[in-house]
């Protein structure tokens, strides 16, 4: 990512300017996007609408060119450019949902020291950080559920 918006923590209301943090899945694709590129993410998601009592909980939230956000994920236009090729290919060779886990950091020892320590976020990063070493492992997602409270 080019540019952050919000804070470290979750997304649960339209207009919070926050990343989402979590696991979605890419569900469109803007190749005429205002912002050079974007693939949409499917936020919210169930997870989302669990952890959320608000009445509106955003939406359009897209991997993006031009470097500029108030709660989506851009990049540079060359990296954006080559993200949406891949997606491209794999979509049409037959691959129903594309995987996209965004996390709040990279976790290792110090920044799980220096983020989660304090934070009211530590139960559901810790979940996160779950499939985060899974995949750091294994290369491979695994299939997951999401529990009562949206972790």
């Amino acid at each position: 990512m080019c540019k952050g918006s919000g804070h470290l923590g979750l997304k649960f209301k339209q207009g919070d300017g926050q990343v989402p943090e979590g696991f979605y899945y890419i569900d469109r694709f803007n190749p005429v996007s205002n912002f050079y590129l974007s693939l949409g993410l499917n936020y919210p998601n169930e997870a989302n609408a669990l952890r959320s009592d608000a009445i509106d909980l955003g939406g359009d939230i897209f991997i993006h060119g031009s470097c500029v956000s108030v709660g989506c994920l851009p990049l540079p236009d060359t990296y954006i450019k080559e993200l949406y090729v891949l997606c491209v290919l794999v979509k049409s060779n037959g691959q129903g949902k594309i995987p996209v886990h965004i996390y709040p950091y990279r976790f290792n020892v110090l920044n799980n020291i220096l983020f989660k320590t304090f934070s009211k976020y530590a139960s559901f990063w810790d979940s996160l950080e779950s499939e985060f070493i899974f995949f750091q492992e294994h290369k491979t997602l695994r299939f997951f559920e999401i529990n009562t409270i949206g972790n």
